[in-house]
């Protein structure tokens, strides 16, 4: 029943008694995420948001108009040749997917939005959205992708796959993530606030990138 079920997800359109019984269908089911949220996400959350007409997309660009258009994070593979090789809806600040979506990922490019900075009115700091998340950085590793794009309303966040590969476990870099965020917060403790936390992912990359001799790059829309 797997195939009837990842094409119910990719709809959101999963059946109330898989959505109410989670724990019990998991291994069916998977527990990945994609999250706009600078702390981990719970993991096992299902999809509860449906499609009113599923996207016709062709190309890339198609995609990323679409996708910074929306007021729910929605995550799009792209392929070789730009072709998109599957799109699914989460809620309002992550991406729930199951392992099939997962292998679909690896040496393909993941396009994702990051909306909460469309909350915010133009002139407002907190408009600048979030860089990549934990939940980011662990999916983009365990799949081994070959890129992962996050789009806020106001930037591009693009992280490459070195050449010789990640070079570390989806652990490892959730470890280092961590850490890091850990002492971002803690050296700028007295500067932060509820504005200006909406800076820390991107602090966070910064340093991270650096220290794992990877490409981050932010670039304003």
């Amino acid at each position: 029943h797997r195939p009837r079920i990842d094409a119910a997800r990719r709809r959101g359109t999963l059946p109330y008694f898989l959505k109410d019984n989670q724990a019990m269908v998991k291994e069916c089911l998977g527990n990945r995420s994609l999250s706009e949220s600078t702390k981990p996400m719970t993991k096992g959350r299902l999809l509860k948001h449906s499609w009113q007409q599923i996207p016709d997309l062709k190309t890339e660009k198609e995609a990323v108009k679409f996708i910074r258009r929306q007021k729910n994070e929605v995550m799009v593979i792209v392929g070789k040749n730009n072709r998109i090789v599957d799109i699914v809806k989460g809620g309002d600040t992550s991406v729930g997917f199951d392992d099939t979506i997962l292998l679909k990922c690896r040496d393909n490019r993941i396009l994702h939005n990051h909306p909460m900075g469309m909350n915010f009115p133009k002139n407002d700091f907190r408009r600048v959205g979030h860089s990549f998340s934990i939940d980011d950085l662990e999916t983009v590793v365990e799949s081994n992708a070959s890129e992962i794009v996050a789009y806020s309303p106001l930037y591009e966040y693009r992280l490459l796959r070195p050449r010789q590969g990640w070079g570390m476990s989806s652990s490892e870099i959730k470890r280092l993530y961590a850490k890091t965020y850990r002492d971002i917060k803690t050296s700028y403790e007295e500067q932060l606030n509820e504005t200006r936390n909406y800076i820390v992912a991107h602090l966070v990359m910064k340093r991270l990138s650096r220290k794992c001799n990877l490409t981050y790059i932010k670039r304003k829309l």
